[in-house]
């Protein structure tokens, strides 16, 4: 399956099927890595229509106060800059899932 066929694939189950779908999700059942299944939701998301919620990971605090952060983040750009500023060190941000606009 090619790239585009899997846009295709997305694309039906989020905007026709109204389905919201994980990275977990479409790694399974498009039999791709869960990383090239982040860049495909995160091509998604990007093409309008969409809401996507992104996880943003780090660590906040320091010494006996140092302490692991995980967040899932919607509501857009300054949302995700906001969750970042909120931490100390950013280990990690990406799509976590997709769903149609107003679903």
């Amino acid at each position: 399956m090619t790239t585009a066929e899997h846009m295709q694939k997305l694309d039906a189950a989020v905007r026709e099927e109204g389905k919201p779908v994980t990275y977990k999700w479409v790694a399974r059942e498009l039999d791709v890595s869960v990383n090239h299944a982040k860049r495909l939701l995160f091509a998604l998301a990007n093409k309008g229509g969409c809401e996507a919620v992104h996880v943003v990971a780090g660590w906040s605090g320091a010494g006996a106060e140092r302490k692991r952060v995980v967040r899932l983040v919607s509501g857009g750009a300054d949302a995700i800059e906001a969750a970042k500023a909120a931490l100390d060190e950013v280990t990690t941000e990406h799509v976590h899932s997709v769903r149609a606009s107003g679903g």
